[in-house]
């Protein structure tokens, strides 16, 4: 039993050094993300296929315009019945039996058909004209999705980087406390401060290193997160390169933003190219209501040939040449109805544009006001790091000489903490909003 513990215990041991062993560390700037993330996302992928299918979508409206050749071929076997034969009387025949039609009971016919459209009353061009609208739209699209990959690996990446620095906070604050229970134990032995004055501070000590396990629980949230935007295995750890501006970036008017906004947004293109495609549609439609024409020829290789008389066991060729002219006089209203449909679907499509130039309005107008109640959230909050770190000094030092409280002290580091942590989020805020202000605009 003892033995088959311990090896279990060593494949446990092994297995694990093999996925220590396969997990990697790679150090990223915010571009060797955004590179990365766009050469592995799906979503570019799905894009790309959506591209794939509407330029087929052209060919083979394109194809419409040309002649088709097709083959058809079959056999029949026939039922067998009395051969039609009659038999000449006399003086004009000697009583002998002739067959007029021979029972073939095999038939087997082949035929090759070719036809062109000649006057389809514009149903072809509208066709074509329609599916390359909806191509483009598709291309179109994929600049959006694209924007909307940036965005989400721009937030993973600056979720990361702040997970990682509030712990480096941590850690700096925990490194102060235990330097503050070094002086207040020296404090002690001068019986200038109360074993409970210690007491508080190792409290805050064990505080500060449980949030040091949620600070190092949320890097590993984030590092999942991030890693899954990249298309990378979860457990690669990543140190991040780039740091945050820390300065404002010049933007125009919030009203030149929106405009510009309207014009360069992927879904806004797409949708308009959508209409003209549902444009095209409706004439696609219509042209029902005009004749179709047409002209083929057809090629037959029979055995037997009917055409050939008389009948015989034998494969023979013949053709015909045609034109074909068609014409719905009365369907119901069946266009009609297929027209009204087309006209439909162009209503919703200008409607969808309307609502989506309705949230631009919206989403810019909160996306630009977030950036600069950013920029303001930075100026205070580098303003109260400054005060804080003095006040953190003065007070550090006050206490060590036995002037100030514990309690004082404590307060002091956390409100230096606190400060850097804010500070922190500021920065980070200030990347996440100007990032979702840009893709707001269609841009990356």
């Amino acid at each position: 039993m003892r033995t088959k513990r311990l090896g279990i215990l060593m494949l446990l041991g092994i297995v694990s050094l093999s996925v220590a062993a396969k997990a990697q560390n790679i150090t990223l700037t915010l571009e060797d993300a955004l590179k990365k993330g766009k050469e592995a996302s799906r979503q570019l992928k799905i894009a790309d296929s959506k591209i794939s299918q509407a330029n087929e979508s052209v060919k083979e409206a394109t194809s419409n315009r040309l002649p088709t050749l097709k083959f058809q071929g079959g056999y029949t076997r026939l039922s067998d019945v009395p051969v039609f034969s009659f038999t000449l009387p006399p003086p004009l025949g000697n009583g002998e039996k002739f067959t007029i039609a021979p029972v073939i009971l095999d038939n087997y016919q082949l035929k090759l058909s070719v036809q062109q459209p000649i006057y389809t009353g514009n149903r072809i061009e509208s066709m074509v004209d329609a599916a390359r609208y909806t191509t483009q739209a598709a291309e179109i699209e994929k600049n959006r999705d694209n924007y909307d990959v940036a965005y989400n690996i721009k937030n993973g990446y600056w979720t990361l980087y702040r997970a990682v620095e509030f712990k480096s906070v941590v850690e700096e604050s925990i490194e102060m406390l235990k330097a503050r229970i070094k002086d207040a134990e020296a404090l002690e032995r001068n019986g200038l401060l109360t074993k409970n004055e210690i007491l508080k501070i190792q409290v805050q000590l064990s505080d500060a290193k449980s949030r040091l396990l949620d600070a190092e629980n949320n890097i590993e949230l984030a590092t999942v997160s991030l890693n899954n935007a990249l298309g990378q295995p979860l457990n690669t750890a990543i140190t991040t390169k780039t740091e945050p501006r820390g300065t404002a970036v010049t933007i125009s008017s919030m009203d030149n933003v929106i405009v510009e906004a309207k014009k360069s947004r992927a879904d806004v293109q797409a949708t308009e190219y959508r209409i003209k495609a549902a444009q095209e549609n409706i004439s696609a439609q219509e042209s029902a209501y005009y004749p179709q024409v047409f002209v083929g020829g057809n090629l037959y290789y029979n055995n037997p040939n009917q055409r050939f008389l008389p009948n015989d066991t034998r494969f023979d060729a013949s053709w015909d040449l045609g034109i074909q002219v068609s014409m719905d006089l009365w369907n119901w209203g069946q266009t009609g109805n297929k027209v009204g449909q087309a006209e439909a679907q162009l209503a919703q499509a200008k409607e969808s544009l309307g609502l989506i130039q309705d949230a631009i309005n919206v989403e810019v107008t909160q996306a630009y006001l977030t950036v600069k109640q950013s920029v303001e959230k930075i100026k205070v909050a580098k303003e109260t790091v400054e005060q804080a770190t003095e006040n953190q000094r003065v007070t550090a030092q006050r206490f060590k000489n036995g002037v100030a409280t514990s309690t004082d002290a404590l307060d002091a580091d956390f409100t230096l903490m606190q400060s850097k942590v804010n500070y922190t989020q500021a920065l980070v805020e200030y990347e996440m909003a100007y990032a979702r202000l840009v893709k707001a605009q269609g841009l990356e």
